[in-house]
């Protein structure tokens, strides 16, 4: 059996259900790496598999963890130097997808 951490970078500073609606968490970097990253940095070399969450943390990128350089690549890959494989949770979810990003973007 494979081991799988989810749902990275975190779910634990929002209510709303990513399933129905897109989830946004106004922490800042340094608060999620003290806080929910903290599990993934410490059993980086235990996990064969990380699951990206469908929340948005705008204060880190504008795009969603799973569509994001800055959090697949910078962070996750070359911060946390995670070398297992990467995949995105259910693509159907509501909070999924970037014209959901877009459609609240414009709205502000």
């Amino acid at each position: 059996m494979k081991s799988t951490g989810k749902h990275f970078p975190g779910h634990g500073g929002v209510y709303e259900d990513s399933h129905l609606e897109l989830v946004e968490d106004q922490r800042s970097l340094e608060d999620l790496l003290h806080e929910d990253i903290k599990p993934y940095s410490e059993l980086k070399d235990k996990l064969d598999v990380i699951m990206c969450a469908h929340v948005l943390f705008p204060d880190v990128d504008k795009k969603l963890p799973s569509y994001s350089k800055i959090w697949l690549e910078d962070i996750l890959r070359d911060k946390l130097q995670y070398k297992g494989l990467i995949f995105s949770d259910d693509l159907s979810m509501k909070g999924s997808g970037d014209k959901i990003v877009q459609k609240k973007q414009n709205k502000h």
